[in-house]
C-alpha cells in the first residue's frame, strides 16, 4: 500500500543488464569488429552486467562476481565476441573471474 511516488526510482541488475547489453551490441561490437581497442569505464553493476554476458555467467553465479575498484580487467574476445581470456592488471588485487580457466 505504499504510494508509487514514495518508492525510490531504482534499477535492478536485470534492468541494468538489458540496458548495457543493448548498448554493447549496438555501439561497442562494431568497434570490436573493426579490430579497434575499446576501453570501458563504468560503475559496478554495469560492469557486472557486461561480464555476465561476456563470460556467460548464470543468474545465480553473478551474485558471486566481485570486480575490484580501480583494477582494470583486460578481456580478449573470440570470434563470437565472448571472453576467451581475461585478467586483471594488478594481480595482487585480482578477484576470481567466474567461468574462466
Amino acid at each position: 500500500k505504499i504510494p508509487l511516488a514514495a518508492i525510490p526510482k531504482t534499477e535492478s541488475l536485470k534492468d541494468t543488464y538489458l540496458r548495457v547489453i543493448k548498448y554493447y551490441n549496438t555501439k561497442i561490437v562494431d568497434n570490436l569488429c573493426d579490430d579497434k581497442t575499446v576501453i570501458i569505464g563504468a560503475h559496478g553493476n554495469s560492469l557486472r552486467a557486461l561480464c555476465k554476458n561476456l563470460f556467460k555467467i548464470s543468474n545465480q553465479d553473478i551474485n558471486n562476481l566481485e570486480i575490484p575498484t580501480g583494477n582494470p580487467m583486460i578481456v580478449e574476445l573470440d570470434d563470437s565476441k565472448l571472453a576467451r581470456k581475461a585478467y586483471y592488471l594488478d594481480k595482487s588485487r585480482a578477484k576470481p573471474i567466474i567461468n574462466m580457466s
